[in-house]
C-alpha cells in the first residue's frame, strides 16, 4: 500500500496526486470511502488483506498519512512490500545472462 511502483509512475504517488486535486473535505471523503470499500468486500474477496487495507486508510485519515505504514506494518513494510521483498530475493537468485 505504501509506495508500490505502479502507484508512483510519473514520480508522484497516486494518493498524493488525488489529495492535491481535492479539497480537504473531499479527500477525507475519499479516504472514508476506501475504508468502507475494503471492509465491505472483506468476506467475499480479500479477507484479512482487505481488512489491513481498510486499517491503513483509517490510520492515514487519523494521522494524516505520517504513521499509517509504520504503525500498522511495523517491521514488515506496508501492503505491497512483501511482494517487493519476494521479487528482490528472486532477482538475487537469478544468474546474470
Amino acid at each position: 500500500m505504501n509506495h508500490p511502483a505502479h502507484y508512483t509512475e510519473g514520480g508522484v504517488e497516486t494518493i498524493e496526486y488525488i489529495k492535491s486535486k481535492l479539497t480537504p473535505e473531499q479527500f477525507r471523503g475519499y479516504i472514508k470511502g476506501n475504508v468502507l470499500k475494503y471492509i465491505s468486500r472483506e468476506n467475499g474477496k480479500g479477507g484479512n488483506e482487505d481488512l489491513k487495507k481498510a486499517a491503513w486508510y483509517l490510520l492515514y485519515l487519523v494521522t494524516g498519512g505520517s504513521e499509517a505504514c509504520s504503525v500498522l506494518y511495523a517491521g514488515t513494510g506496508c501492503v505491497g512490500a512483501t511482494k517487493r521483498r519476494r521479487n528482490r530475493r528472486r532477482d538475487k537468485r537469478r544468474k546474470p545472462l
